[in-house]
């Protein structure tokens, strides 16, 4: 310890070497905690005295050193993957928390003790962006067991929309990500995500997004709701329960296709309605882009001559033709 006090010419790995052959590992300890006292250290040191600590199974002076040092006396990310590696998660956790190595703290959280519920009020606490990063980056696992009703409004809470109802195009907060930038957490639920963008695109009061971002998220709020009603109507349950929930999620891919009239808007809903068998949509979408052909095609396919009448009655002023394929059709069909 001299040698550092008098500030000797010998360097630390001489002395380190000496202690060690002699297996006296408390001393390579004590010299190197003087090392870093003096803001001599080099990472290796830090690594080097975590590890002299971790084998002398020292944890209340390992604790003390991380809890009393200064961080600008030792290598953070060198002390954290040391502990680690050493099994002091608890440690390592404490020490990335205090030097705001926010992913690695969220990381050992989830990984190894599943504290889902601090994880949750951690990222709360950060900045809107940070948090949004570290939760694409690390939050896959948490989304995929916390309760569905605190994912979402984790999510809501950092994209910066209110947690219950809210007014119809709300000004979004000040630096928050937009929504469709956190749309990949939910990529192993997709469940969980038609919940999310139902809550914010057909909310009670209306949609909560600025319209250029609520347009870019409506193609996939569609294709969910409409594969849905595609499971429900071809499902073996044909109970009067399984009927009434496809006739009420059928009502709601209506009013959401409505809130975008958008020449873009109406070919997506074309073509997922066509994709997913949703005739409604599917008819909506195409007679408002003056597609009439294909509804027409559609009711010689299926043989539906009421909707065939009902296309060219609405139809039948702009194309005059849609009457006589309709008559041609049956009359060869009767």
């Amino acid at each position: 310890m001299k040698t550092v006090d008098l500030g000797l010419p010998l360097e630390p790995s001489y002395v380190v070497e000496r202690y060690l052959d002699a297996q006296r590992i408390g001393h390579v300890a004590q010299y190197l905690k003087k090392l870093h006292e003096k803001d001599m250290a080099e990472p290796e040191h830090t690594a080097l005295l975590l590890k002299c600590y971790t084998k002398l199974k020292d944890f209340s002076t390992l604790e003390e050193f991380l809890e009393n040092t200064p961080v600008s006396q030792y290598d953070s990310s060198t002390a954290i993957e040391v502990l680690e590696a050493a099994g002091y998660y608890g440690l390592a956790a404490a020490v990335a928390q205090k030097v705001n190595r926010n992913d690695d703290f969220v990381r050992i959280s989830l990984d190894q003790f599943k504290s889902y519920g601090k994880t949750v009020e951690f990222l709360r606490s950060l900045d809107r962006q940070e948090a949004c990063r570290i939760l694409l980056a690390h939050g896959r696992p948490l989304m995929k067991l916390l309760p569905p009703s605190e994912s979402i409004e984790l999510v809501r809470h950092i994209c910066g929309l209110q947690s219950k109802g809210g007014s119809e195009g709300q000004e979004p907060v000040k630096g928050a990500p937009s929504v469709d930038e956190l749309v990949p957490v939910f990529v192993e639920d997709l469940h969980q995500l038609e919940v999310f963008l139902r809550s914010v695109l057909l909310a009670p009061a209306g949609c909560q997004l600025p319209p250029a971002e609520a347009e870019r998220l409506f193609p996939t709020l569609l294709e969910l709701l409409v594969r849905s009603h595609q499971a429900l109507t071809e499902s073996q349950d044909q109970s009067a329960d399984n009927h009434e929930a496809a006739s009420k999620l059928g009502s709601d891919i209506m009013r959401l296709v409505r809130q975008y009239p958008g020449e873009g808007a109406l070919a997506s809903t074309l073509m997922l309605c066509q994709t997913y068998g949703f005739v409604d949509g599917f008819f909506h979408a195409a007679e408002r882009l003056h597609r009439f052909q294909l509804l027409m095609n559609w009711c010689f396919e299926h043989r539906d001559a009421r909707r065939l009448l009902e296309v060219c009655k609405r139809c039948g002023s702009v194309d005059q033709s849609l009457w006589v394929q309709a008559l041609s059709f049956l009359s060869a069909d009767g």
